[in-house]
C-alpha cells in the first residue's frame, strides 16, 4: 500500500451547523469554494468525521477547520499539530473526533494534520454566524489562504 501522494491538500470544514459559531468550519469552507488555494480540495465534513475515512486516506497533507474555545477574543486563529491533539483516550482537544479517525489508518496511510481553532463567539441553537464570527471570516479565510501558500511553496510543516 502507498502513501498518498503529496501533491494536494484537502481542506475540511468541521462542525455542527445547528449551534451558530460551532459550524464555523463548514461556514469557512463555503467561503473558500469562491476562491479556493491552489492544489487543495475542500470539503464539508461538518459532524461526521468517522465518515470521511475515505477522505483522510487519500491525501498527505490536511487542514481541519473547527471551532475552539481557547479564552482568546472571537475569530481568534489557533494552530494544532494533528499529532498534539492525540490524547490516551483517542479524542480530540475539544472532541473533534478527527485524531481517533486518523489513527484508525493504516500508518503507511496517515496523513499530516493542522487542525485550525478558530474561537467561537457563540454557541447556541441557530444556523447562522454570530456577528463577531461574519465580520472576522474574511481575515480567518485570509489566515488560511497564507498557511497553505506558506506551506506549499516553502515545504515546510503544516504548523510552523
Amino acid at each position: 500500500m502507498n502513501k498518498p501522494a503529496p501533491t494536494r491538500i484537502a481542506i475540511l470544514g468541521l462542525g455542527n451547523l445547528l449551534m451558530q459559531d460551532d459550524g464555523v468550519g463548514v461556514h469557512i469552507i463555503r467561503k473558500m469554494m469562491q476562491d479556493p488555494p491552489v492544489d487543495t480540495d475542500l470539503y464539508e465534513i461538518g459532524t461526521s468525521v468517522l465518515g470521511s475515512l475515505d477522505i483522510l486516506e487519500n491525501y498527505a497533507q490536511i487542514i481541519a477547520i473547527d471551532a475552539v474555545c481557547a479564552d482568546g477574543p472571537p475569530g481568534s486563529v489557533y494552530y494544532f499539530d494533528g499529532g498534539d491533539a492525540l490524547v490516551p483516550d483517542g479524542h480530540s482537544l475539544h472532541d473533534l473526533g478527527l485524531p481517533a479517525a486518523i489513527q484508525m489508518l493504516d500508518p503507511e496511510r496517515r496523513p499530516r494534520v493542522l487542525i485550525v481553532g478558530i474561537q467561537p463567539a457563540q454557541i447556541d441553537l441557530g444556523l447562522e454566524l454570530s456577528s463577531k464570527l461574519k465580520k472576522a471570516l474574511p481575515q480567518i479565510v485570509q489566515c488560511i489562504h497564507s498557511r497553505v501558500h506558506y506551506f506549499t511553496h516553502q515545504n515546510q510543516s503544516l504548523s510552523h
